[in-house]
């Protein structure tokens, strides 16, 4: 860290810090839902579902294509039997691969990066450029001006 003070990057200054996680940013553990990774591309929600007693429901996830994307989550009855059966599945094998067993986090609502933001202003700005444009073709132009300042009248 001490060798990037008062470094410049193409004539600009820059500015390195540390990146800290607060656990906020994590999500909540959730005891009753497992996260399994490294799965067969063969490996069904049924398949997932039969390999942990206890399980409740399992799903295993896809892309757009319905390719799987290797990973799924298992959902148990109670926490109790969730943790055991991730003691149970450590080191194990599900359709021939190895695969590890965690458990599953919520998802977080972050907020919108300044990009993002950004975005959001660009497009709300060229919509109103847009309501005002058709405005005018509808109605003729939008004028500021008081009617009453000598301006004729439309007949």
């Amino acid at each position: 860290m001490k060798s990037t003070e008062n470094m410049k990057i193409r004539k600009r200054d820059i500015r390195a810090e540390f990146c800290q996680k607060q656990k906020s940013d994590l999500g909540e553990e959730l005891t009753k839902t497992l996260i399994v990774t490294g799965l067969n591309d063969k490996t069904t929600a049924e398949t997932l579902r039969d390999a942990f007693e206890g399980a409740v429901s399992a799903r295993v996830m896809t892309n757009k294509t319905k390719v799987s994307s290797r990973f799924g989550f298992v959902e148990f009855e109670s926490d109790e039997v969730c943790q055991k059966a991730k003691k149970t599945m450590e080191d194990c094998q599900i359709d021939g691969n190895k695969v590890i067993v965690a458990f599953a986090r919520t998802k977080v609502q972050r907020k919108p990066s300044a990009a993002a933001r950004d975005s959001a202003e660009d497009q709300a700005a060229e919509q109103n450029v847009a309501d005002r444009a058709l405005t005018e073709d509808v109605a003729g132009p939008v004028s500021d001006a008081d009617p009453s300042e000598g301006a004729a009248p439309v007949l």
